[in-house]
């Protein structure tokens, strides 16, 4: 009889504690809104008619947890996609699907993810598609920028100008041996 009231005595001490626990050690998840729009969107690669609608995402600080939301724009009206979604070393998703079969729709498809950085700097969110729209199969890599904290000035002597179409010309200097 004694040894039942001292496993009853564990198992509740267990579950208390686990409780507190989980009460004590959670933080407040912040959301991401600070995003750069991917300008134009481009669908024209021999590839899956996907492409992201934002190119990067800031986040302020490290060490904290954020909901960022990956867009994808779909040309599909109809078919399945599936994504394999996989962070960089040093960013960790914490919450979201990694592996989903979605229905294709046109438009944009939302694709939350809680993300953490436990340091200042440049990762990446790598998206592979594949999509099947009845007729054929394709795919195509994505890359999504997740900036925590300021961006180092790289120090390079690159400039970028827009051009009349809209893209962005980027002029780089020359490094060239002359031969004679």
């Amino acid at each position: 009889m004694n040894k039942w009231y001292l496993l009853f005595f564990v198992a509740v001490f267990s579950v208390g504690a686990l409780f507190v626990y989980q009460s004590v050690n959670t933080q407040p998840v912040l959301v991401a809104t600070e995003y750069i729009k991917r300008s134009p969107v481009s669908h024209v690669k021999p590839s899956a008619a996907v492409a992201l609608s934002s190119s990067q995402v800031n986040l302020e600080v490290a060490g904290a947890q954020y909901t960022i939301n990956v867009d994808i724009d779909s040309e599909y009206s109809n078919g399945d996609m599936q994504l394999d979604v996989q962070a960089s070393e040093g960013l960790y998703i914490l919450g979201g699907e990694l592996n989903p079969t979605l229905s294709l729709t046109k438009g944009t498809i939302r694709r939350p993810f809680q993300v953490m950085a436990v340091q200042p700097g440049r990762y990446y969110i790598y998206v592979n598609v594949k999509v099947d729209d009845g007729a054929s199969l394709a795919s195509r890599a994505l890359t999504f920028i997740v900036q925590v904290g300021e961006e180092e000035d790289s120090g390079d002597q690159y400039s970028q100008k827009a051009t009349e179409s809209g893209g962005v010309l980027v002029s780089m200097p020359a490094v060239e041996e002359i031969i004679r």
